[in-house]
């Protein structure tokens, strides 16, 4: 089995396969510097990168959500504690094995 690092631009992020002793886990740099790695291991490097790529799409996904949500408390659509309800449960499905460091 090829045991080398699979590599990848995927939505402006970098993202990566990377060998492990339990086999694949994914590691994601976003367009900020911020890396992102995850400690599942999958069985085959394709698996950890289409789970890299869901990872990038949920992120985009939630900031995206909490901007719109921030333009709707700024314009008086949605209360304060409405908008920090919504963002709670935006942000209650990130796994805690996701690490983020610079």
């Amino acid at each position: 089995m090829n045991m080398n690092a699979e590599s990848r631009i995927y939505r402006n992020w970098f993202v990566s396969a990377i060998p492990s002793e339990r086999g694949w886990k994914f590691r994601c740099r976003a367009p900020s510097g911020k890396i992102c790695s995850y400690e599942k291991a999958y069985r085959y490097p394709e698996v950890a990168m289409v789970a890299a790529r869901e990872f990038v799409d949920r992120d985009i996904t939630k900031v995206l959500l909490a901007q719109v949500l921030n333009e709707w408390v700024q314009a008086g659509k949605i209360q304060t504690e409405e908008y920090q309800k919504i963002q709670a449960s935006i942000y209650r499905g990130t796994h805690p094995a996701t690490h983020w460091a610079n």
